[in-house]
């Protein structure tokens, strides 16, 4: 905070500026600078599960798999390759063998659990195949997509029910004067709104959380109040603010093929504020 708070004058051009995008890259150039020295980002390895039915004897003949492979992208010799395949065979021969004794021991083991039994029938299950695979780098086209299907969609149960879809659609709108009102904030709002953001939210493109607003807004109050009145006055909303990292959120079984995933928009924390 002694740091953010000598470098309180870097935001001072915030008030003096006229767009509302100059405003907010200031802000922006400011406080990470900061952030980098106390709370750098760091990348961290999740490591995936373990399981259960893998031991050492299968991890030795993994092992043992990807050095025979190893030694063939060295040698590009057939041979290599004729035991690379006869390791790769083994290797899953064993782990076919283990996951169905692994899964017989978890049936007897839960034989007076039915809801254990059914836990253990879906992981037993193998997935359809189904004809077209979209894999999950494709996720983000999948995704873009979704308006463009929708209307394709919309138009082919039209063109199926003989239904006349008009060029253009009129739609009677009220007065702008009339649909809504905005008017400037004050930093006690601002500040009330900031307070009351919720911790558990991850953050957006910028890496800025919710509890690290909380903690600099003591510095940053005056500069994001003058944003976002800055937006309202000039009926601008910052283009930093409408960008969002997303993410997919596995909702079925399969999360290779993209319709299984749905997409999860995370917003910059500081934008909820002004909302």
């Amino acid at each position: 905070m002694v740091d953010l708070t000598n470098k309180a004058d870097n935001l001072l051009p915030i008030f003096g500026a006229s767009g509302v995008d100059t405003k907010l890259n200031t802000c922006n150039d400011t406080l990470p600078s900061v952030l980098d020295i106390h709370a750098p980002m760091k990348s961290i390895k999740i490591r995936i599960r373990s399981c259960r039915f893998v031991n050492q004897e299968i991890k030795d003949l993994m092992k043992s798999r990807d050095g025979v492979l190893k030694r063939f992208h060295q040698t590009r010799d057939a041979v290599d390759w004729a035991n690379f395949k006869e390791s790769r065979n083994l290797v899953k021969k064993t782990l076919l063998e283990a996951e169905r004794n692994h899964t017989f021991e978890e049936v007897t083991l839960h034989q007076k659990n039915p809801n254990s039994h059914w836990k253990i029938i879906n992981r037993a299950l193998h997935f359809k195949i189904k004809e077209r695979q979209i894999y999950s780098k494709d996720l983000k086209y999948f995704f873009a997509a979704i308006g463009r299907n929708a209307v394709e969609a919309s138009l082919c149960l039209a063109k199926k029910n003989n239904l006349a879809i008009p060029d253009e659609i009129s739609v009677d709108l009220p007065p702008i004067d009339e649909l809504f009102n905005l008017r400037t904030v004050t930093c006690e709002e601002v500040r009330q709104v900031a307070m009351s953001l919720p911790l558990n939210k991850a953050p957006g493109p910028d890496k800025w959380s919710a509890h690290l607003i909380k903690d600099c807004l003591p510095v940053i109050l005056g500069p994001l109040t003058e944003i976002i009145d800055c937006s309202i006055l000039t009926s601008t909303f910052p283009k930093k603010w409408k960008e969002a990292e997303v993410i997919p959120i596995l909702k079925d079984i399969d999360h290779e093929e993209a319709a299984n995933n749905r997409p999860l928009s995370l917003l910059t924390v500081a934008s909820k504020v002004s909302i």
